[in-house]
């Protein structure tokens, strides 16, 4: 049960504000790091010493920094998802999406999709958590009303293909939902349990 500091990964373009290691997944020596303030995520490469080398930068294709992009990140069989929690969506700010990219084993990626939520809302928050694993994607907007309960969170679950595509199967709310909740701030999906975090 120890634990032994193996390194310390920072940002191959190191500026004020970035909020790099605001998001990170690890899976199959591939490390991805989320840096907000940027609008960017970083992959790197791992060796078996735990060092780690610099692959590529990822931006949404709007190359906007202004729309939380890399807020949270979920890398997992090839496909990378990046939260985007402050997009504004057919004129709604704050609405919140997720970028599904294609990763090649040298780190480069193919954009392959923008998911945004079924219930368009302003300052709703959605993609300020997300994971992956198997063909399951599960997204946190945590300042979604449920219920008239202001604030409550919710996470969404969609079927992700091969393609990237996505398809939306449920949205969960907390059993004893409360105002201000922010259920949905962190998110984890593997093995068929989803664990949600809601910090107040």
């Amino acid at each position: 049960g120890s634990i032994r500091l193996l390194s310390k990964v920072t940002s191959p373009e190191i500026s004020q504000s970035e909020s790099f290691g605001i998001g990170v997944s690890y899976s199959n020596k591939l490390l991805t790091v989320g840096a907000s303030g940027s609008g960017s995520a970083y992959i790197f490469e791992s060796d078996d010493n735990g060092s780690f080398k610099f692959l590529s930068k990822v931006i949404a294709p709007e190359n906007s920094t202004a729309n939380g992009f890399g807020i949270d990140v979920s890398y997992s069989n090839d496909l990378l998802t990046v939260g985007a929690h402050s997009s504004t969506i057919n004129g709604v700010s704050n609405a919140g999406a997720v970028y599904v990219f294609s990763v090649e084993d040298n780190g480069s990626t193919n954009f392959l999709t923008k998911i945004t939520s079924p219930e368009i809302n302003e300052n709703d928050w959605f993609g300020i958590g997300v994971s992956h694993s198997d063909n399951l994607l599960a997204v946190g907007a945590i300042s979604s009303d449920v219920g008239g309960v202001p604030n409550a969170g919710a996470v969404y679950i969609f079927k992700l293909e091969d393609n990237g595509s996505a398809t939306f199967l449920s949205k969960i709310s907390a059993p004893d939902k409360a105002p201000t909740d922010y259920f949905g701030m962190g998110v984890s999906y593997s093995g068929r349990l989803l664990s949600v975090g809601a910090h107040l």
